[in-house]
């Protein structure tokens, strides 16, 4: 067939009367891409085609993948779900045709799915995951033979979208999300059934090679556990039970619990080699104040505290010697026009520090004529006007302290404290203060011997001691190691 012959779709949008045509095109040349085509090109990776032997095993020399004692560049692709489980009628054509297109190793990816039948997975679901469906590891078998005549390795995975069943001996496995990523990594039991499955894949006599899987040549890698960390759930503030915003059972929940007592008496013995460790002495001495002014006492309004508005909204600040929390005087803020835009009226002081990676709190007291909504937070005072986080509050008639907490990720030098009322109103503010918050080291009643250690959140990491940070991580990185 002449190239000049293919015609191309034509897109007919009746609704427009638009009808586009293809192109007349001489000159051209034959342009074939039959089914079972294995013969060689010129433009991609060209690997021979022989059956893998023992002497072309994958072994391991620092950064690199070396055989026969020279390294081994891989240009893979993914096999996925379904696909691994060709027929037996297709799987020398495809093996043939990726050996073409200069692929020499396939990553098996999704083999335990849940979604493609009986055909299309390693186990067949209504009998559980505990035993591999004998159709599926016959093709499986047949295809990685097929593979291996091709000069095409393998690259096995082994957890990636199994589903637990309650069948398999599982407590509560349908009410573990994502494939059961995480606890995979340290529930005994699930470890139980990751090895099982292990054996069964890679130690089964494949028919058709006469070896199994594990000792095979044509095995380059195995991936035991895929997008699955248990640092990076600790991250994302999932290790803790569903009903405090996590997503991992309550058993499981204390088993952690245990396990990081277990780590932190291995590593420490006493309480008061804990104490020197998680320590704060030093860290929270030199605690000043940041802001100026802070309760007003000066008598006047002026900077660094400032008053931005931007029309329509209107608004003005004064200070009032009539009410006030504490000492004489408050700041008054009048709000006469609101236009709904928040950053139209700030109550703001500016140009104060902020560390990265370190906590501050704010707090302040603060009353209204009615009761209203404001918003309180922190951003740049200069180009690109960052906004680095705040809190929406709702003010009463009667004083009352607010506060919050917030970290950032850079040194600034230009911070910006601001107040962004949300209608028209009255308010009156008094003794404010930004301060580096306290580290905390160990928790009131917090105690080694009585191993009731918290495991802290990663959102609250800079409430607490490095040392402390420090430990958390450890101990879920050492788990996931193990």
């Amino acid at each position: 067939m002449k190239f000049n012959q293919i015609l191309f779709a034509l897109l007919v949008f009746t609704h427009a009367g638009f009808v586009s045509f293809s192109q007349n095109f001489s000159g051209g040349f034959n342009f074939v891409l039959p089914t079972t085509d294995s013969s060689t090109q010129k433009f991609l990776p060209n690997f021979p085609a022989k059956t893998i032997g023992n002497a072309d095993r994958v072994s391991v020399s620092g950064d690199k993948f070396m055989v026969n004692g020279n390294p081994i560049r891989f240009w893979g692709v993914n096999i996925v779900a379904a696909a691994a489980f060709p027929e037996k009628i297709k799987a020398p054509i495809i093996a043939a045709r990726m050996r073409k297109m200069g692929i020499n190793l396939v990553r098996f990816h999704h083999l335990e799915n849940n979604w493609s039948g009986d055909n299309g997975c390693i186990f067949i679901y209504a009998n559980g995951t505990r035993q591999l469906n004998p159709t599926t590891l016959d093709r499986l078998d047949f295809f990685i033979n097929e593979l291996k005549k091709n000069n095409i390795y393998v690259d096995m995975n082994l957890n990636v979208s199994r589903v637990f069943q309650t069948s398999d001996g599982v407590q509560g496995a349908d009410s573990l999300p994502d494939f059961a990523k995480g606890v995979t990594i340290f529930d005994p039991y699930l470890e139980k059934l990751q090895l099982e499955y292990a054996q069964q894949l890679l130690g089964h006599i494949n028919p058709y090679t006469n070896t199994p899987l594990a000792t095979d040549p044509v095995l380059a890698m195995v991936e035991m556990n895929n997008e699955n960390s248990l640092y990076g759930f600790w991250k994302a503030d999932r290790l803790r039970p569903f009903a405090q915003g996590g997503t991992i059972l309550f058993r499981q929940n204390q088993l952690l619990d245990s396990m990081f007592q277990s780590f932190l008496t291995q590593k420490y013995s006493t309480q008061t080699a804990l104490n020197t460790a998680w320590q704060t002495t030093g860290l929270t001495t030199a605690n000043p104040e940041l802001l100026q002014n802070t309760g007003f006492e000066t008598g006047t309004f002026t900077l660094p505290w400032e008053m931005e508005t931007h029309s329509p909204s209107a608004a003005t600040v004064t200070i009032s010697n009539s009410v006030a929390h504490s000492g004489n005087y408050s700041a008054q803020m009048d709000v006469t026009a609101y236009s709904g835009t928040d950053w139209h009226l700030q109550f703001k002081q500016t140009n104060f520090t902020f560390f990265k990676d370190t906590l501050y709190t704010v707090s302040f007291w603060a009353k209204a004529k009615t009761n209203q909504s404001f918003i309180c937070g922190f951003m740049r005072n200069d180009d690109p006007y960052t906004w680095y986080g705040g809190k929406n509050f709702q003010v009463t008639t009667e004083w009352k302290q607010y506060s919050f907490s917030i970290a950032i990720s850079e040194n600034i030098s230009t911070m910006r404290l601001t107040i962004q009322p949300q209608g028209v109103n009255t308010f009156w503010f008094d003794d404010f203060s930004v301060k580096k918050s306290v580290s905390i080291g160990l928790l009131s009643g917090e105690n080694l011997s009585n191993k009731n250690i918290q495991r802290t959140l990663w959102s609250n990491k800079f409430s607490y001691s490095p040392n402390r940070v420090a430990d958390m991580s450890a101990f879920y990185i050492g788990l996931q190691k193990n």
